[in-house]
């Protein structure tokens, strides 16, 4: 069952807990000098180097920064601050980014979009948020996994899974993920920005920044315990990052605390587009904001994950209504309950519209992303599926079937690129998906968020996390956020309040979020890092079924002089600059399961061949 944490001032030393401490608590040790930047990246890099691939093995990061540069950037910041050249309140600070963000190849880590067609491309040059990232004094330690091509290769493909980075896995949850989505704990990672939010939530990193669709990532956030926001369509540019489409995708932040989010976003937020801050009251954090609640009822929009149980339902529902009560003693003005339109059908209605404006808009964008590659083998999207079909056992999904299956099950589950075939036999003319994304700014903008604000003297709406506010305001382009709530007694998968506002309007969130956090300052706690999620992961997790047989493949058709140490070593030099690596004795395994004579040892390595 998850714990509670009170915030509380950061104990004197260099010692700290990477799980608990927020960007605003670095910053405090930084600034009375109980601690370096150098400190803190080797915290944090001996946390992901104990629990991404290993220990916990969370798959939440797909490659990591070099070391030897992550520690002359920290010193040089470090260097800065001894002068008194402070570039931000995140000066010093880590963080992560998704892995469609671009980074320039000096930065030592690929731009994959977790597509092993990807493998090997050089940008040419750091996406605009990376840039501003930077100038800012923050260090970028590693690129987080997310769902293949943002979710457009495959419908088999489980949120968080990607074939160069594998399955993330819940920080929180006992019970395994697997990459069709199934789980002994009943949980599944909940959009393209699993892997940052996992990230944050295991401790790899305070902050991280990734893109927002409809309201997929944000549902990580819910799922994680975190604070997140996607700011308003078109508020900040997208230069050097592949999104599904141009209507509706957004950058996504993420943190544990409200302030370490603003800040972010501060950061981030292009000149022309200033968040104007109002000051909070000094003591009553909710006067003067006016929030309507929604009914506790969570959205029934198909997904099995969606909804838990009726105990499950219950609680979410109890909690809910006891925070309303209780933002209503501290001084908020709240209107309960609101009718907004979450039910099944207009969640329905929402996500045909969304799809289809996805597959029409996301060749182009992708054309758009491939076209700043300096190099890359891949010039179109037909590149993409004619690597995945040349190489069906490395580069397509497994099956998610819940059943054993026949080999012709199979093999059409390893075909399975269905959404990239759908956007590349789309024809739908322009002007019906822009009346698709008409529909959609009239549905959850001027006559939903707008009308609902001005019918109920609102400033901000609020809902459940696992309701369908999320997809309503994104798809209209409008910001949207999450604030933690608590976590489910049946499972321990956290929960939260979606936030909703209108366009541009970012700094009411961001006072409801303070004031939350001033009024709700414990946080679901995940397991603890020194826990196994199950008996099935006290040793290595075997590698997803992709990997398996293309280690069977290459130990058939190469000379390894039944070594399997030496296919080890080779697989790891190939893999090198993906950061996925895979330990000796898992090879030996798999080789002798299948029936492959194999053994332990190098042995001595002569004209290019391994020999005993």
């Amino acid at each position: 069952m998850a714990t509670r944490r009170r915030s509380t001032p950061m104990p004197v030393g260099i010692e700290f807990d990477p799980v608990l401490t927020t960007a605003a608590d670095l910053q405090r040790l930084l600034r009375d000098r109980k601690i370096s930047s150098m400190d803190i990246v080797g915290r944090f890099l001996s946390q992901i180097e104990q629990h991404n691939r290993r220990g916990r093995q969370l798959k939440a990061l797909i490659s990591v920064a070099p070391r030897h540069r992550i520690f002359a950037q920290a010193r040089q910041l470090d260097n800065e601050r001894l002068e008194g050249r402070i570039r931000s309140p995140l000066h010093g600070i880590p963080v992560v980014v998704q892995d469609n963000v671009m980074t320039d190849p000096n930065m030592g880590m690929e731009t994959t979009v977790g597509a092993r067609a990807f493998i090997g491309t050089r940008p040419r040059r750091n996406a605009y948020i990376v840039e501003k990232l930077v100038h800012a004094g923050l260090v970028v330690l590693g690129k987080a996994n997310l769902t293949e091509l943002c979710g457009m290769k495959s419908s088999r493909m489980a949120p968080g899974y990607s074939t160069v980075g594998g399955q993330t896995q819940s920080a929180y949850v006992h019970g395994l993920v697997d990459c069709g989505g199934s789980s002994v704990g009943s949980f599944q990672g909940a959009g393209l920005s699993t892997g940052a939010a996992v990230s944050i939530s295991a401790g790899f990193a305070p902050l991280a920044v990734g893109t927002e669709s409809a309201g997929a990532s944000l549902a990580a956030a819910n799922k994680a315990a975190l604070y997140g926001i996607k700011v308003t369509v078109g508020n900040m540019p997208m230069d050097g990052v592949l999104t599904p489409s141009r209507s509706f995708d957004s950058v996504c932040c993420m943190a544990k605390s409200a302030k370490d989010l603003e800040n972010l976003v501060d950061v981030l937020q292009d000149p022309r587009f200033p968040t104007e801050k109002p000051a909070p009251p000094p003591r009553e954090f909710w006067r003067g904001l006016r929030v309507g609640f929604a009914d506790p009822v969570v959205s029934e929009s198909g997904d099995e994950n969606r909804r838990q149980s009726d105990e499950d339902d219950k609680q979410m529902e109890t909690e809910y209504e006891i925070a309303i009560g209780r933002i209503r003693e501290r001084g908020a003005s709240v209107t309960y309950p609101i009718d907004i339109p979450l039910h099944e059908a207009t969640s329905r209605y929402t996500q045909k519209n969304v799809d289809l404006v996805l597959r029409h808009e996301f060749e182009r964008m992708a054309n758009k992303f491939i076209g700043n590659l300096e190099e890359s083998r891949i010039r179109s999207l037909v590149d993409v599926m004619r690597f995945n079909s040349d190489r069906p056992l490395s580069a397509l999904p497994p099956s998610r079937s819940r059943r054993p299956s026949t080999a012709a099950e199979d093999l059409a589950s390893f075909q399975a690129h269905d959404r990239l075939v759908s956007v590349l036999s789309e024809h739908t003319p322009t002007s019906k998906a822009t009346d698709a994304v008409t529909r959609l700014g009239r549905l959850g903008g001027r006559g939903g968020i707008d009308r609902l604000l001005k019918k109920h003297g609102v400033d901000v709406i609020a809902a459940p996390g696992d309701s369908a506010l999320c997809s309503l305001a994104a798809t209209a382009g409008y910001p949207v956020a999450i604030v933690p709530l608590w976590a489910l007694r049946s499972s321990g998968r956290p929960f939260g309040i979606a936030l909703a506002a209108r366009a541009n309007e970012e700094a009411k969130l961001f006072q409801f979020m303070k004031a939350y956090e001033a009024t709700f300052p414990d946080r679901a706690l995940p397991l603890p890092m020194s826990s196994s999620q199950s008996a099935y992961q006290c040793q290595e997790l075997p590698p997803d079924e992709p990997i398996i047989n293309l280690l069977l493949h290459e130990w058939d058709t190469r000379r390894w002089a039944h070594s399997s140490d030496a296919l080890t070593h080779w697989l790891n030099g190939r893999w090198r600059k993906t950061g996925y690596s895979i330990s000796q004795e898992t090879v030996y395994r798999i080789l002798r399961s299948n029936g492959r004579v194999a053994f332990r040892g190098l042995g001595d390595e002569a004209d290019g061949a391994y020999t005993r």
